[in-house]
């Protein structure tokens, strides 16, 4: 699958040294060749380093929202 768009929210708790731009400019266009999981970590495999990864904290759940807000998907992501 292809990111077609990546929209962040600058926030120190999740991007370290304040990258989420450089992020969304990154995921833009990239392919996923896989998301991967180990405990409470998270991380997408891209066509193109960095692959970024994510600490799904004490729920272990992650949550993508829509541009307007609202949440496209609120899951538990299983290992399988």
């Amino acid at each position: 699958k292809v990111v077609r768009t990546c929209v962040t929210t600058p926030d120190e708790k999740v991007f370290v040294g304040g990258c989420s731009e450089a992020l969304a400019k990154h995921m833009a266009g990239t392919r996923v060749i896989a998301a991967c999981r180990k405990g409470k970590q998270l991380w997408l495999e891209l066509e193109r380093a960095p692959h970024p990864s994510f600490h799904l904290g004490m729920t272990g759940s992650f949550a993508a929202l829509k541009v307007d807000g609202t949440v496209e998907a609120a899951e538990y992501v299983n290992s399988k």
